[in-house]
């Protein structure tokens, strides 16, 4: 079994990044903050219901989706990950650089290169690069 001895947020990189090139993008996790609302466009009667069923509360740390784009909560990252699949696929691409630690790093300088460049086009300011 393979143990990584990474950050919360090198593992959430790592899962997100894993989801995207699977085309599973409604795994993905998010802070739970202003921005997945607003990315999400959630309606009052969505969170209203996940609040009311005890799926989801605005002082966790992470969110996502249910498999009918409702919101869920946790603060418990692995609540959220299939880490069993998410190694399994790491010894299987071991020498595929695209999930490993480098590749994460890759992934990293992708994403803040994106950000930039969203940044410069749009004209936003002070925005967290992730």
């Amino acid at each position: 079994m393979i143990k990584l001895q990474i950050s919360e947020r090198q593992l959430l990189d790592l899962w997100n990044a894993f989801c995207e090139d699977d085309n599973c993008f409604d795994d993905r996790v998010w802070f739970n903050d202003q921005e997945y609302f607003d990315m999400h466009e959630f309606n009052v009667r969505h969170v209203s219901n996940a609040v009311k069923n005890n799926r989801y509360n605005f002082d966790h740390k992470w969110a996502t989706l249910d498999g009918y784009a409702n919101p869920i909560s946790s603060n418990e990252l692995l609540d959220f990950i299939d880490y069993d699949l998410l190694m399994t696929s790491l010894k299987r691409d071991a020498k595929d650089t695209k999930y490993s630690i480098e590749g994460l790093e890759k992934y990293r300088h992708n994403v803040e290169a994106r950000t930039k460049t969203i940044r410069s086009t749009s004209g936003i300011k002070n925005v967290d690069i992730i």
